[in-house]
């Protein structure tokens, strides 16, 4: 019995062998496909969005076709599995498939690609003789509204006020939902919807009013350097990270995280950084992400921008407004650094 036992073990060693065996020959051929396009995303786009492909054989990869025969060459590999290009004008409206090109060969993607086309229909209107209240929520309608980025209303002093798409309440294809400002301008105007593409769209002419009661602005401090000296300067190799409540880049490098609800102020409204400055003779500010992937006004700030002003006590602050700002859309996951 012992010797049968010895020779079933043996037996399924050499089975396990096998089966090892065809399964990596197996892998190793499918994964040799040569020039392939697996699946692209998003798959109904407008001119100047982001896309990615994804598929195999891209290292040589020397042309993309959209639809309407327009060819792009200006795209980034970022492997032979990936590609990263932009949207160009002029896809056919009728839609397609997507061809990638090397020198000696060509692919399609298996699923046509979509133009979209964003149409605003409606808003949410106010009851006869009545208006639309700063603090409610205002809903738009139409089709493609997923490419809508932001919503203009005009502020307490009839100046430009913008709604990012980060902040809306929802979006979808056919509406999307948004808070009207609190301090709205107190009277008619014409809110505008903007698209990815650049296309402008007119609301109607409509009445706002800010809510009934008493408001006012107050100063609200998120943060001070009690500890100078142990945080040490700001510098391009400080400590000057923050992140928000509940976001998911919680980095061990944050020097504070900040409350949720001053969270949401930082990325939506104005706000404040006041800094000393021990060399008046040169100074140079970068507000950017904590992979310092993006950098707000896509630039440093440095002396002599108007933006830097002198306070009474010979400290220097500058006025932050993040809101419409690409930065905005990552430091949820990539936290807020100053140097």
């Amino acid at each position: 019995m012992k010797n049968i036992f010895k020779f079933f073990g043996a037996l399924l060693a050499v089975v396990f062998t096998f089966a090892m065996t065809g399964c990596v020959e197996e892998t190793l051929e499918s994964a040799d496909v040569g020039l392939h396009i697996k699946v692209f995303f998003p798959t109904k786009v407008m001119e100047g969005q982001p896309m990615t492909i994804n598929g195999s054989g891209f290292s040589d990869a020397t042309e993309i076709v959209f639809p309407g025969d327009v060819k792009v060459t200006d795209f980034e590999i970022v492997s032979n599995d990936m590609i990263r290009v932009t949207a160009p004008s002029g896809i056919a409206a009728e839609g397609g498939h997507i061809l990638v090109r090397t020198a000696d060969d060509e692919v399609e993607s298996p699923l046509p690609l979509t133009l979209g086309k964003t149409v605003v229909t409606g808003c949410t209107m106010p009851e006869d003789g009545g208006t639309i209240t700063g603090g409610s929520q205002m809903t738009i309608y139409g089709t493609d509204l997923e490419f809508v980025n932001k919503i203009e209303m005009m502020d307490s002093d009839g100046n430009p006020v913008f709604i990012d798409e980060t902040v809306f309440v929802r979006k979808g294809t056919s509406y999307i939902i948004f808070i009207v400002p609190k301090m709205v301008y107190d009277g008619e105007f014409e809110g505008k919807v903007y698209t990815c593409d650049g296309k402008v769209f007119n609301l109607p002419k409509l009445p706002y009013a800010p809510p009934a009661g008493h408001w006012e602005t107050v100063k609200t401090l998120f943060w001070k350097n009690d500890d100078p000296a142990g945080n040490g300067v700001v510098s391009w190799n400080g400590k000057y990270r923050f992140n928000g409540e509940g976001t998911a880049d919680v980095n061990s490098e944050c020097i504070a995280t900040i409350a949720a609800d001053h969270w949401e102020v930082i990325k939506t409204g104005p706000f404040y950084m006041s800094a000393k400055i021990d060399d008046a003779n040169w100074y140079q500010m970068r507000i950017t992400d904590g992979h310092w992937s993006t950098t707000y006004t896509g630039a440093d700030i440095s002396k002599g921008d108007e933006r830097i002003i002198l306070n009474d006590d010979g400290t220097y602050y500058i006025e932050l407004d993040l809101s419409g700002d690409p930065l905005v859309s990552v430091i949820d996951e990539k936290h807020l650094l100053f140097t």
